[in-house]
């Protein structure tokens, strides 16, 4: 979408973590996106993992966070 200037780009997923870090914009969503990478991958890759209640709750309290600080910053500027 590159709606940023090119010092926000991501092309590598290391550009895409550095530019969380330092976007003032985006910075709250840094651990919650995080949180959630890590779960992501422990379930895709331990094939002995079984997500307890808790790890669905964090799930659904960290995918909430994100939304909330994606769509706040989308809102008004996505065709309808």
């Amino acid at each position: 979408m590159r709606t940023k200037p090119e010092r926000f780009w991501s092309d590598t997923h290391g550009d895409r973590i550095r530019h969380l870090r330092e976007s003032p914009e985006v910075r709250a969503a840094a651990a919650p996106f995080a949180n959630l990478r890590q779960l992501s991958e422990q379930v895709r890759y331990d094939p002995i993992f079984a997500p307890s209640s808790a790890d669905h709750e964090n799930a659904r309290k960290w995918t909430v966070t994100v939304e909330g600080i994606v769509e706040t910053k989308l809102r008004g500027k996505l065709p309808k």
